[in-house]
């Protein structure tokens, strides 16, 4: 009886040990990813455009294009998804450099951006806010955000004063609930498993996974909102943007049928880019 008692302990312990590994192991690989650079930059479209280097108010350097058009007084900054970069949403929103002067960066952690962490678009607010500060500094005061993923949801929960409209493309609307999604395969271990994330989280980056909501801060906010997401999108469910409107009805949001996930602009092709060239001119008078 002794001896099933301490093989039952052992087991117990022994399980516990290696359950609080995978937990970090998971913590760190989707908090740290592998840096994703593109080969593709602004003159793969026959675009010039200038190296830029932003830096937050924590002192991390950003690695950003900056695409100068000489008719356009105002701005878009483009934002990439996760673990991506710049260069991968550059054949997404070429467009905008026809009409506009466009910035782009790679967020903390990822692409050519200094930082070890990304914290899913908590900090990543930061980031925007150097971009949003290097246009004011060259005189650019009417700027408009375009998100995907990550970058979506970093578009809507900021709340800089100096945003005048914003698109998102695809956003998550709760970083818990999109973690759980992410590890549904893992059955009773997929709580347990986001649980212990957020706490290593709360260690490591001083995140906490329930402070990221996107609807929380839409359902207060005057500046307009145009979201677009696929029907099938199997990476952030359409139920997120959803959520989303439901908390802000002012919110236009446009389901693009068959589109997964990078999907929309693809799918939705002259529509897509002609609904938010005709966004951006209307919000950015």
């Amino acid at each position: 009886m002794k001896m099933a008692y301490e093989i039952f302990i052992r087991i117990f312990v022994y399980g516990l040990i290696l359950f609080l590994f995978f937990s970090f192991l998971f913590f760190f690989l989707y908090s740290h990813p592998s840096r994703n650079i593109s080969y593709i930059n602004p003159s793969s479209y026959g675009f010039k455009y200038e190296n830029i280097k932003l830096k937050t108010k924590d002192g991390i350097l950003l690695d950003g294009w900056f695409i100068e058009n000489k008719k356009s007084d105002r701005a878009i900054i483009a934002m990439h998804g996760y673990p991506m970069d710049k260069g991968n949403i550059f054949g997404m929103v070429s467009f905008l450099a026809k009409k506009y002067n466009l910035l782009l960066f790679d967020f903390r952690g990822m692409g050519k951006s200094e930082g070890f962490f990304t914290t899913g678009g908590k900090k990543e607010l930061m980031d925007l806010d150097s971009a949003i500060e290097y246009l004011d500094k060259i005189g650019i005061k009417k700027i408009g955000v375009f998100g995907f993923s990550l970058g979506a949801s970093v578009a809507l929960l900021s709340e800089n004063e100096k945003i005048n409209a914003k698109v998102a493309d695809a956003p998550f609307n709760n970083l818990k609930e999109e973690l759980e999604y992410s590890f549904s395969n893992m059955g009773i271990f997929k709580k347990p498993l986001v649980f212990m994330m957020n706490i290593c989280g709360k260690i490591f980056t001083g995140i906490e996974l329930n402070s990221i909501i996107v609807s929380d801060i839409v359902k207060k906010t005057k500046v307009p909102i145009i979201i677009f997401h696929g029907e099938n999108d199997t990476v952030a469910p359409l139920w997120h943007s959803l959520n989303i409107k439901k908390e802000n009805p002012e919110i236009e949001l446009i389901i693009i049928k068959g589109a997964d996930h990078g999907q929309v602009h693809f799918i939705g092709s002259s529509h897509y880019e002609e609904k938010i060239i005709s966004f951006f001119y209307k919000n950015l008078k």
